[in-house]
């Protein structure tokens, strides 16, 4: 299933899990940030600022970076979304491959 939201270039976005993904985004700060230690509670209000309905996908790309594209998306216009990279790293402790091409 994809949405109607997700325009080119995203027009393969995949669903995923939206607390699995917030719980990446976390764990991405985190590790980005030692100094500060986000909460998924945390990562959950900065995300649904906008709006409490959200959704959540994975953008699959270019296969020669390793690094994740996932995306949340908080309303029904183009630009309603937020995008952000997880590092392999990271990634690899979450489940977001639901088309299991990262093995």
């Amino acid at each position: 299933m994809t949405s109607n939201h997700w325009h080119q270039p995203y027009s393969g976005a995949v669903p995923l899990d939206l607390w699995e993904v917030m719980r990446a985004k976390t764990a991405q700060y985190n590790k980005d940030n030692p100094h500060y230690e986000r909460t998924v509670t945390d990562t959950a209000k900065y995300l649904s600022q906008a709006s409490d309905k959200l959704d959540a996908y994975r953008f699959y790309g270019n296969e020669k970076c390793r690094w994740l594209t996932v995306g949340v998306r908080y309303g029904n216009a183009e630009h309603e979304y937020i995008c952000f990279e997880l590092s392999p790293e990271v990634a690899d402790q979450f489940n977001l491959d639901p088309l299991n091409r990262d093995n």
